[in-house]
């Protein structure tokens, strides 16, 4: 009988450092989780931006219309990976955060959203 708060004390003790391991494990996957999640989000981020620079180019150094716009989004890898069409109404295009507004198929107006 001498030795029961013995063996209460340690199963006290073993209960609490299996707590504060169990915590301290949890907490550092919540910190790695949250990295890895950060970084992902800023290379998805950086390569939404690619894209947008990348269309940018090719509708400036041409002049094009609608249709060979929308062809090129579509079969090109890094614009159709990172984004998508969104065609509203018969003479706007949108793409990540950028419309191109069209008149008589030819386009007249690159509005940016920042």
């Amino acid at each position: 009988m001498k030795n029961k708060w013995k063996v209460r004390f340690y199963i006290c003790l073993t209960t609490l450092m299996v707590t504060i391991i169990a915590s301290l494990i949890i907490t550092l996957y919540i910190g790695l989780d949250h990295g890895v999640s950060m970084t992902y989000l800023q290379d998805s981020y950086t390569c939404i931006e690619q894209s947008n620079d990348l269309l940018m180019e090719m509708v400036m150094l041409d002049e094009l219309n609608r249709e060979t716009i929308e062809h090129l989004i579509e079969n090109d890898s890094l614009l159709s990976r990172f984004g998508y069409i969104y065609k509203n109404n018969l003479d706007t295009l949108y793409y990540n955060r950028i419309a191109l507004r069209f008149e008589n198929d030819k386009l007249v107006e690159i509005i940016v959203d920042h």
